[in-house]
């Protein structure tokens, strides 16, 4: 039963890391449900390989984030500098969520400090089912007040298009290595200096702060 609420819940943290992604740049969600269904089954499949049977948990995150930007660049046709930074954003907003409501959990006595170490129980599934609801509505108030920016067109796209960076983007492309750093590193961190996760929520919050305002300045160069 542990492992049946894994894939399920691990199936709907894909959707919502996606979703997030998606809803950022107010691309249509509901115009690739296929396709986001298909990559949140591939996910949670994976993380279930990654954590469950092989056993090594701290490289699930990364492992992730490279399927992701591998469906966004071959299966959705996005362009390879949106399929980097489109799911980077997504993945460290859905981050920063449940790193928010993990420590709130603690301070009322639903969870414990290692139910975030833990890959099955019910301290560890709270976490992530209340990280969800949480992003789910972030999702719909970013649609309900049509906020979020709107410079990545909607895949497909001509990915073929030779792109260079220059401008805002290499400071984005630099968000997007250090978000890369975070998901290879992030879950090592945790498992084994949990007491210092408050040095991950800073990490994540400064790197998407960073990310999230170069977008802005991008769209409003672009208008």
């Amino acid at each position: 039963m542990d492992y049946l609420l894994f894939l399920f819940l691990g199936f709907l943290d894909g959707i919502a890391i996606i979703a997030l992604g998606f809803k950022v740049f107010r691309l249509p969600v509901t115009w690739f449900k296929r396709e986001l269904g298909l990559i949140a089954l591939i996910l949670t499949s994976c993380s279930f390989i990654v954590r469950i049977l092989i056993g090594l948990p701290e490289i699930d995150m990364i492992v992730q984030y490279s399927i992701i930007v591998l469906f966004f660049r071959y299966h959705l046709k996005v362009k390879l500098f949106d399929a980097l930074m489109l799911p980077a954003i997504g993945y460290l907003s859905f981050d920063l969520v449940q790193l928010i409501v993990y420590p709130q959990l603690i301070s009322i006595g639903l969870v414990s400090i290692q139910d975030i170490q833990q890959n099955v129980g019910y301290g560890t599934f709270l976490i992530q089912v209340i990280g969800q609801a949480m992003s789910f509505l972030i999702c719909w108030l970013l649609y309900r007040f049509n906020l979020g920016f709107s410079f990545v067109a909607c895949p497909p796209h001509d990915i073929e298009d030779k792109f260079t960076l220059q401008g805002y983007d290499i400071i984005m492309f630099f968000g997007v290595a250090c978000s890369a750093v975070v998901f290879a590193s992030i879950l090592y961190w945790l498992f084994h200096y949990h007491n210092q996760w408050e040095f991950v929520v800073s990490a994540i919050a400064v790197i998407l702060g960073l990310m999230l305002v170069i977008a802005y300045r991008k769209e409003s160069n672009d208008i």
